[in-house]
């Protein structure tokens, strides 16, 4: 069960990225505006507005939403994919195959492969 905390970073997240799409969409109107010169007053308006709250809200939000990306990586981390305790497995896992078929390195390997893969593809 996730705790207050836990959730509270992911709220914090996501209305950190809700503000930095604000930002963005402000940004966006005024290039519109810079490319098209339509309505300049009202382009400029609504560039100010949605840019300026963009940018100071994402900037206020982005230490609170820090421990939301902290949970998002750590979660992720855990889930049965690649982390350290994998790496080192196949870090052990190379090595030992590389001491039992005398290989130097991988590329000596990868040649290797390469040539049998064109040695079969030559007979059919």
């Amino acid at each position: 069960m996730y705790s207050a905390n836990h959730t509270g970073g992911w709220i914090w997240l996501h209305i950190h990225w809700f503000f930095v799409a604000l930002a963005m969409f402000g940004f966006l109107a005024g290039l519109i505006w810079l490319i098209k010169h339509a309505s300049k007053k009202e382009f400029k308006q609504i560039f100010a507005w949605t840019a300026g709250i963009g940018v100071i809200g994402l900037l206020l939000t982005a230490p609170l939403a820090l421990s939301g990306w902290d949970d998002f990586v750590d979660d992720f981390s855990h889930c049965g994919t690649w982390n350290s305790d994998t790496e080192n497995e196949m870090a052990e896992f190379m090595t030992d195959f590389f001491d039992d078929n005398d290989v130097e390195s991988m590329e000596e390997h990868m040649d290797e492969m390469m040539e049998e893969m064109e040695e079969i593809l030559d007979k059919s």
